[in-house]
């Protein structure tokens, strides 16, 4: 039988969901549930003098109402990683009892019988607040003077972080040109097509909780909903079925999330949440919202000498679950894939009175892609080179693997060289560029953008799945991932398939249930393929040799003559004297021998000891219309390396994903407060996400580097699309522009703002 790895097969997943028979957390019907609302506030940051909940108390249909008074004992959300330069993390409380730092924050909850009753009661909760003079511009909470939002957080400044040396000053000093570029990576909305929903079931029998959840990481949460309920976690079981999009905001437990498990706990009843479009957009974790200060210094010839890149993040007004964890990236990956001699990363996290931000799709690692491919074009134009050739002379050479970059990670393996070659032979760029001077003849303003980037991938490290092979030789793959629609069913499914030579078909993928899976870390950070593929892998091994044994003692003959093809365990040499699967698995459970356990089953955890760094190379081509500022992407091309490719079709759906992502940030999407914290693109009607006819046609070619850290190959492909594609797409658009003068205009690039750049280069307002 062939390998499944690299067939290009349909997703198993999609039958059930093109069908409508998906399901997901909003899908499951628990008769009696009750349901939750939330009071929230109107202030960016105000002081709670006061909560009167009489009247929603008395209201038609309503069970409880809940302030955070009523919450005394109960811990507050937990926050994953709070670096140690911290002055203080202030607790981020399930409801808070003194103070709201953002709009739209809960202060109390209602649970009545239908979600209207609950809305309505809502409504008739009466809240006197004192409010503040509130801040939402990361730089202007650091200024002295601004309101401060946290008394044990002294000038707003949430905590720093730096990565590599201080020989930085002077490799700049002795630069022949010193490029200092300031660039904003544009606060974004999350958007994912299903919001957030729970359902929390009180659970008699074992007076525990079970939770349906769209989660990226069900046995984290589970252990976050123990602790804030005052459970073990073994007495709650969480199921994340189908989940509509995660982007890493779906990574942790929202406080409307604890608030409706802790009240199914203690009415002892089933509560529901549902989120609304406009509560999503008001209080998910947003993503980006970082102002990077980045000093690139070169030689005449172009040779890089020194890197110093400096970030104020934007932490909104409270620490997030892993809220840190998109400035850590850029600490790591600021040196992209070129070589410098030396190289500094330092980031300011601050407070302000918006959102929290978390992690969005790449965390970090498109914040630090952006700012440097905009300097990188920014240093080849101030050197009249071209900026592919400048690329050229400083990528890390292939024989160089395994690289260490002056601020700390090792790169596994790499050919960025191949990567950008085929890339430029695809579009011809020779050709274009003469093809450019003779349009801008004529007029015309048609420009090309390249990027050449590095990611890490495989986060965290571990990954766990199980295999059991049932009396009738049905595999069932169990695995420790939160897929979000990624397609890993399909995935574990050919992995496991290659490996026992069974139909791909047959093999069913039980995932996102804690209960049924042992353990788990979740998905997120590009990791399942590597981490979770490769313990599917592992756990297949083992699978294959105990059926080898149990084989060999039924034919009598040596566990090393006995061979596996087609799904078929035979002596070697007579194909004909053989098992097939289900006859092996069916006697494992009976006639085993006292040195073999009964049964077909195999548990592995998975675990590197360092990430696998992708890369690849983006080119854009747009024209811009100096009249209106309207960008026209006329081609888009991506050369991608992700290692390994069990599925290339997944990898192309995961390509497109993360373009859709990263051309929404860069040309229209932004999150907008006025200077009071309030939201001014509180609905889809204010805030712009790219719609199908809107993104255009994107073509990707791959090379094939696989890492030597998992036995699979394979790299991550998750969040390549978005980071690459907001340097490709400005860089085309500036490189348009430039014969008008325009050298720099931040994202998103709407129409307005180009138009204004063009007319402020020609000396208009």
């Amino acid at each position: 039988m062939p390998s499944y790895i690299g067939q290009s097969i349909k997703r198993n997943e999609d039958p059930r969901l093109i069908t409508g028979r998906g399901v997901f957390s909003d899908d499951v019907d628990v008769p009696g549930t009750l349901y939750a609302a939330f009071a929230r506030s109107p202030h960016g940051h105000a002081r709670i003098i006061s909560i009167d909940t009489s009247a929603a108390k008395a209201a038609p249909g309503v069970e409880a109402v809940i302030t955070g008074h009523d919450l005394q004992g109960v811990p507050p959300i937990p926050v994953g990683f709070a670096p140690p330069s911290a002055p203080a993390v202030p607790p981020n409380h399930v409801l808070p009892t003194q103070k709201v730092v953002y709009v739209g924050q809960a202060v109390a909850a209602v649970i009545a019988r239908d979600p209207y009753q609950a809305q309505d009661a809502a409504q008739l909760i009466e809240v006197e607040y004192e409010p503040l003079a509130a801040v939402v511009d990361p730089l202007m909470a650091l200024e002295p003077g601004s309101p401060q939002i946290y008394a044990e957080v002294p000038g707003n400044l949430g905590f720093t972080m730096s990565s590599g040396s201080n020989d930085v000053e002077a490799a700049l000093k002795a630069s022949d040109e010193v490029i200092t570029l300031r660039v904003v990576n544009n606060r974004v909305a999350v958007v994912p097509l299903e919001n957030r929903a729970i359902v929390a079931q009180y659970d008699a029998f074992d007076r525990g909780l079970t939770v349906t959840l769209g989660t990226q990481q069900p046995h984290g949460d589970r252990s976050a909903f123990g602790r804030i309920v005052g459970v073990p976690e073994n007495r709650v079981r969480l199921y994340a079925h189908d989940v509509g999009g995660g982007f890493g905001a779906k990574g942790n437990v929202y406080p409307e999330e604890a608030v409706t498990a802790l009240m199914a706990y203690r009415l002892r009843k089933a509560v529901r949440w549902s989120d609304s479009r406009s509560e999503n957009l008001r209080t998910m974790t947003q993503g980006r919202a970082h102002l990077t200060e980045i000093t690139l210094g070169v030689r005449r010839d172009g040779t890089f000498t020194a890197l110093d890149t400096k970030v104020v993040a934007d932490l909104g007004g409270v620490l997030a679950p892993v809220g840190a964890a998109s400035v850590g990236s850029i600490m790591t990956m600021c040196c992209g894939p070129y070589k410098f001699p030396v190289a500094r990363a330092a980031a300011r996290a601050v407070y302000t009175n918006t959102a929290p931000t978390g992690p969005y799709r790449g965390a970090g690692r498109p914040e630090a892609t952006y700012a440097l491919e905009r300097a990188v074009d920014e240093a080849a134009r101030r050197l009249n080179m071209d900026p592919v050739e400048l690329r050229k002379k400083n990528l890390i050479e292939p024989n160089q693997f395994p690289y260490t970059t002056p601020v700390g990670p090792v790169y596994d393996t790499g050919n960025y060289q191949a990567a950008l070659e085929i890339g430029l032979k695809a579009v011809d760029y020779d050709h274009f560029r003469a093809e450019q001077r003779r349009l801008r003849a004529q007029g015309r303003y048609v420009g090309i953008g390249v990027t050449t980037f590095v990611e890490p991938a495989g986060a965290l490290f571990w990954e766990f799945a199980e295999i059991r092979v049932d009396r009738s030789g049905k595999v069932t793959v169990y695995s420790g991932g939160g897929p979000t629609g990624q397609g890993h069913e399909t995935i574990l499914a050919q992995i496991a398939a290659s490996e026992l030579q069974v139909p791909v078909e047959s093999i069913e993928v039980v995932h996102g249930d804690t209960g049924a899976v042992a353990m788990g870390v979740g998905s997120f950070g590009s990791r399942s393929t590597i981490l979770g593929g490769s313990a599917t892998l592992h756990a297949a091994q083992q699978v294959r040799e105990k059926m080898r044994a149990v084989a060999a003692g039924m034919l009598e003959a040596r566990v090393d003559d006995i061979q596996l093809d087609d799904g078929r365990f035979h002596v070697a040499g007579n194909p004909a004297r053989g098992l097939d699967f289900g006859a092996i698995a069916g006697f494992s459970y009976f006639g085993v021998s006292p040195a073999q356990e009964p049964g077909i089953s195999a548990r592995e955890s998975f675990q590197m000891n360092a990430v696998a760094y992708p890369f690849g190379t983006h080119i854009c081509i747009a024209e811009v219309n100096p009249e209106n500022g309207e960008i026209t992407i006329q081609r888009y091309l991506g050369v991608d390396d992700c290692g390994t490719m069990i599925n290339p079709m997944l990898v192309a759906g995961q390509l497109h994903g993360g373009f859709a992502q990263g051309f929404g940030e860069a040309m229209m999407e932004q999150v907008l407060y006025d200077s009071d914290g309030q939201l001014l693109t509180g609905s889809l009607m204010d805030y712009a996400v790219p719609k199908a006819s809107q993104v255009p046609p994107i073509e990707f070619l791959h090379t094939v580097t696989p890492s030597p850290l998992d036995p699979l190959g394979a790299k991550g492909v998750g969040e390549a699309g978005c980071i690459a594609s907001p340097p490709t797409l400005v860089n085309a658009v500036l490189d348009a522009l430039a014969p008008l003068g325009v050298t720099h205009v931040d994202m998103p690039l709407t129409a307005p703002r180009v138009w204004a750049a063009i007319q402020a280069a020609k000396g208009g307002k």
